[in-house]
């Protein structure tokens, strides 16, 4: 899950942005996110907060450096 981090920019309002696609596996099978889209905390997508479980990612990597 550490490298899913890697197909999202961060955007200056704080949501998610895609920048690649990428296949996840969520709680309810296996989810596709589309180059493009944006996430925002708080909107769940097929049941799972991308963009909290991208912030979450990003304060673990940011507190590892």
């Amino acid at each position: 899950m550490q490298d899913f981090i890697k197909h999202f920019t961060r955007l200056h309002s704080g949501a998610w942005k895609c920048m690649s696609p990428i296949e996840l596996k969520g709680p309810s099978g296996n989810m596709k996110l589309s180059a493009g889209s944006i996430f925002v905390r708080g909107i769940e997508f097929v049941g799972v907060d991308v963009a909290a479980r991208l912030d979450e990612q990003h304060e673990k990597d940011t507190d590892a450096i």
